[in-house]
C-alpha cells in the first residue's frame, strides 16, 4: 500500500468524534506511513490475542485489582513486554509495529497496548496528564486506577501521584488521585508521533522528521504550526517550491495569525533562494 493511501486511511480513522478513534489501529497505521509494505493483519491478530486472554482469564465479577493483575500476567509476563530502559531513545520505541516485534517499548507506546487490551473489555482507560512519563488511568465498575505501562502496569498511590507532581513542581493537592486529568486519544497519538519527530530532529534525519510531521498534522487537524514545521523541514530538504506553497496555504487561511511573521520571513528567505 502506498503512503498516500494510509495518509488518506489516516485521516478517515481520525475523523470521527475523539472517543471513537480505535487508538492501536491509528498507532498501526501510524507505524506503517513508514513501512507501507508491512502486513498490519498479524499485528492486529497479536492485539487481538492479548485482549482475547485477558477476557479469558476474566469474568463480569471480576474486581479491578484482579482486572490489574491480569493485565500485568497477560501483557509483561506471559507476552514478554517491558520498558526499554537500555535504549529508551531508540526511534523503534515509538513505532507500536517494532514495539510488537521487540516487545519493548517507552510509556506511551506500551500503554496504548494495555489501553487497547482493557477497552476491549468494556472496561474504561485512558492516558492522563501526568510530568514525567506517561501514565493511565483505568477502571471496572466506578473504581480508578493509575498505572504505569512503562514499570509492568505498576500501581502509583495518593502518594506516588503527589511525589511526582511535587518533583515537577505542580500543585500536588490539585494533582492527587482524585484531581489526574485524562487526556484525549488524539492527544495520545500526537505524544506518540512526537517522541519520533524529536529523535528524528536530534539525529538530523529531515526525511523521517519530515514524515512524522505530516502525520501529525493529520492527527491535530492540520493545525497551522504544524504546516509551517513542515515548509520549514521541506526547505531544509531542498524542496523550496513546496514549502512555499505550504506557507501560502498558510497565510491564505484563517486563525493562525501569530504564526504570520515567522511564515512571511520564512518565505522571503526561500524565494531569495530562488532568485
Amino acid at each position: 500500500m502506498d503512503r498516500a493511501t494510509l495518509l488518506q486511511q489516516l485521516r478517515e480513522a481520525v475523523s470521527s468524534k475523539d472517543a471513537d478513534i480505535d487508538l492501536a489501529e491509528t498507532a498501526l497505521l501510524l507505524s506503517a506511513l513508514d513501512e507501507p509494505s508491512v502486513d498490519l493483519v498479524p499485528y492486529r491478530q497479536h492485539l487481538d490475542l492479548l485482549a482475547s486472554d485477558i477476557g479469558a482469564m476474566t469474568h463480569p465479577g471480576s474486581g479491578l485489582m484482579e482486572c490489574i493483575d491480569t493485565l500485568r500476567v497477560v501483557v509483561y509476563a506471559t507476552h514478554g513486554y517491558s520498558g526499554d530502559r537500555r535504549s529508551y531513545d531508540d526511534i523503534e520505541n515509538a513505532n507500536l509495529i517494532r514495539v510488537i516485534d521487540r516487545r519493548r517499548g517507552i510509556p506511551v507506546s506500551l500503554g496504548i497496548i494495555c489501553i487497547h487490551a482493557w477497552r476491549v473489555q468494556g472496561w474504561a482507560a485512558a492516558g492522563i496528564h501526568s510530568p514525567g512519563h506517561f501514565l493511565i488511568q483505568v477502571s471496572t465498575t466506578g473504581e480508578l486506577a493509575i498505572l504505569d505501562p512503562f514499570h509492568q502496569a505498576r500501581l502509583l498511590d495518593e502518594s506516588n501521584l503527589r511525589e511526582r507532581f511535587t518533583a515537577a513542581q505542580e500543585d500536588s493537592t490539585e494533582n492527587s488521585m482524585n484531581g489526574v486529568v485524562p487526556v484525549s486519544n488524539r492527544e495520545i497519538l500526537l505524544r506518540l508521533q512526537n517522541n519520533i519527530r524529536i529523535r528524528a530532529r536530534q539525529r538530523g534525519d529531515t526525511a523521517l522528521a519530515l514524515r512524522t510531521t505530516e502525520s501529525m498534522l493529520v492527527l491535530a487537524k492540520d493545525a497551522p504550526v504544524f504546516r509551517l514545521e513542515i515548509a520549514a523541514l521541506k526547505a531544509k530538504a531542498g524542496e523550496i517550491k513546496a514549502a512555499l506553497s505550504d506557507i501560502e496555504t498558510l497565510l491564505d487561511g484563517r486563525g493562525a495569525e501569530e504564526l504570520h511573521e515567522q511564515a512571511e520571513l520564512l518565505q522571503a528567505t526561500l524565494k531569495g533562494r530562488l532568485n
